[in-house]
């Protein structure tokens, strides 16, 4: 298996992108704020499935093509005000997330974040 191309639309509001992945070796280049590390965090939360990125990055869609032998898999994710919805191009159906259990995941991992206490 190998990936071979990550698209995505409105990464930050605005950002496009569309990355093809050579087949040794692809270098993100660019400068700061261009995208590169949105690119792999976006495409880390879309494989993985990471429920912390996916609601912390902000991205209107995304789909990662993966080459298994000579058939393309896409796994693509949608996302709106109500969630994420997260679907592969082999498998029928979808898998929502609800925007309410983004915000719950997240908050039950801060939970475990040390906190500062305000000294006056």
């Amino acid at each position: 298996m190998k990936i071979t191309r990550l698209q995505a639309e409105q990464v930050h509001g605005y950002l496009p992108i569309d990355v093809q992945f050579f087949d040794d070796i692809t270098f993100l280049t660019g400068l700061n704020g261009s995208g590169k590390t949105s690119s792999l965090r976006l495409l880390m939360a879309v494989l993985t499935p990471n429920l912390e990125e996916l609601g912390a990055i902000a991205f209107a869609s995304a789909a990662v093509t993966i080459r298994d032998g000579k058939d393309d898999v896409v796994v693509s994710a949608e996302k709106t005000s109500g969630g994420v919805t997260l679907s592969l191009t082999s498998t029928p159906g979808s898998l929502h997330i609800d925007s309410s259990d983004l915000d719950l995941y997240a908050d039950v991992r801060r939970r475990d974040e040390p906190r500062s206490f305000l000294i006056e």
